[in-house]
């Protein structure tokens, strides 16, 4: 995409260049971090290769290193990454994040709370196996957990926006939008992430916000247009707002990008209905019960909706 490769222009004017200087070396860091906010994994992973290069003792760009190859699920990334840790006893948290990593994207998951758990016991102070852990918790529906850990999270960091969104999504959870939107505006004051604007997006959709909540969420694009969240969460605003067409491509968008996702198609699938257009929505709902994810209970309960709505058409 085009914005993505601007941004690699921005990071990468000289390619194979090591940030040999402190400051350069801090801006590198800034920037790598920068791209993880925004969903730029592989340009985030790219990035600490390089801090990794010129200090290898370095433990947060290891643990940048690891996340970047973790959420872009490049295991054979993690896998090297592994072996390089192997022997330097003293980054034996990162070792047990990367395995923790590793076996989440081999959904291995008892495994991988062990493994995080155990890099939480070296360091208390692992920032990415505490954020791990977290994003776990509610992978898995640990409400309970999640608070616990987010709690931890911020104590511990307190300017680190991860632990805020986190804590928004737990007032999500608990129905409490109004506090939700306040704490992810405090996150994105801290630093913008994509999934923080797309989740104030959705919160302002359901405001009935819609011009405000279309402009968030196109400022998350602006910064990736490749997550498949953010043009879901564009067409549900435009869906609500009748704008039926630009609906239609954000949720074509959505799907193009990941194919299995149940969310975009259940949303299309809502669009054709309300268009009259029950064919087309019958052919959605065939695919979407033939998706080899199991769908979620929210998902499920949509599913069954969307049923009941082409029944009675």
């Amino acid at each position: 995409p085009e914005t993505n490769t601007a941004q690699a222009a921005s990071v990468a004017t000289s390619p194979g260049e090591l940030p040999q200087s402190k400051k350069a070396y801090a801006r590198a860091s800034e920037q790598t971090r920068a791209h993880m906010a925004a969903g730029n994994f592989e340009l985030a992973e790219m990035l600490a290769r390089s801090l990794v290069a010129v200090q290898a003792g370095d433990a947060h760009a290891w643990e940048l290193l690891v996340m970047s190859q973790f959420k872009s699920g490049n295991q054979a990334g993690l896998k090297h990454s592994i072996d390089m840790l192997a022997d330097k006893s003293d980054l034996g948290h990162v070792h047990a994040l990367a395995f923790g990593q590793l076996t989440v994207l081999n959904k291995d998951f008892p495994t991988a709370r062990a493994y995080f758990q155990n890099a939480l016991a070296t360091n208390r102070k692992c920032a990415g196996a505490l954020e791990a852990l977290t994003r776990l918790d509610f992978q898995q529906a640990n409400t309970d957990t999640a608070a616990f850990h987010t709690k931890q999270f911020m104590k511990l960091f307190p300017k680190d926006p991860y632990g805020h969104y986190a804590s928004a999504t737990l007032h999500i959870l608990a129905d409490n939008k109004r506090k939700a939107e306040a704490i992810l505006r405090k996150s994105i004051k801290l630093r913008k992430t994509a999934e923080a604007l797309n989740d104030l997006a959705w919160l302002l959709n359901e405001r009935g916000e819609y011009t405000i909540a279309e402009r968030t969420v196109r400022e998350a694009l602006d910064m990736n247009s490749e997550l498949p969240q953010l043009w879901d969460t564009l067409g549900t605003t435009q869906l609500n707002a009748n704008n039926f067409d630009d609906a239609r491509d954000s949720f074509e968008k959505a799907a193009a990008l990941s194919p299995d996702d149940a969310s975009a198609l259940l949303n299309l699938a809502e669009l054709h209905v309300r268009k009259g257009d029950l064919p087309k929505a019958r052919e959605l709902n065939k695919r979407i019960m033939g998706l080899p994810e199991k769908l979620t209970n929210a998902e499920q309960d949509k599913l069954k909706a969307l049923r009941d709505k082409i029944e009675k058409a």
